[in-house]
């Protein structure tokens, strides 16, 4: 009884611990990025957010760019309002590339999160992780057809708020 309580607890950790691999958000054949997401539709190039992000307590403050480069290559951009690249992120075919953080941010869990916050987001990929750190909550105000005007993404388990108004298209 025993052992099979052990084999059990084992079996239920290594299930649950497994990553999740999500190709969603591109093609498989073609490779290039297909953009389900209602708010995100084929004629999406770019959009300028006003942007705040608060991790626990500390605040920063600047502009989110969302910007599709090409038919498989989309970057997002984060710059506080003097122009230091926070984050610099990409896209591209199957892989998320991280071009830049700023080294304070260079965290595997926090752009581990951001990875999965900006695919469900641009992508409306659905999250099959069940981890608490990583459940995340989005808020977008839309209307078919057009760049959502406000988005909210929250995750109370890492006290994660990130606020985005739309400046332009």
């Amino acid at each position: 009884m025993r052992n099979f309580l052990c084999v059990s607890l084992i079996l239920i950790l290594i299930s649950a611990c497994s990553p999740v691999r999500q190709t969603a958000g591109t093609d498989p054949l073609t490779g290039k990025l297909n953009s389900p997401s209602p708010c995100f539709n084929g004629t999406f190039e770019k959009a300028l957010y006003k942007a705040t992000l608060d991790i626990k307590k500390q605040h920063m403050s600047g502009f989110l760019l969302i910007k599709k480069i090409s038919d498989s290559v989309l970057r997002i951009v984060f710059a506080n309002e003097i122009g230091m690249t926070l984050f610099d992120f990409g896209f591209h075919a199957n892989e998320f590339k991280v071009h830049y953080v700023f080294e304070p941010m260079d965290r595997k869990l926090l752009l581990r999160l951001f990875e999965k916050d900006f695919r469900q987001l641009i992508f409306d990929v659905k999250p099959g992780n069940s981890n608490p750190i990583m459940k995340t909550q989005i808020q977008i105000e839309c209307q078919a057809g057009l760049v959502p005007g406000k988005i909210k993404i929250s995750n109370p388990g890492i006290k994660m708020n990130l606020d985005l108004r739309l400046i332009s298209q």
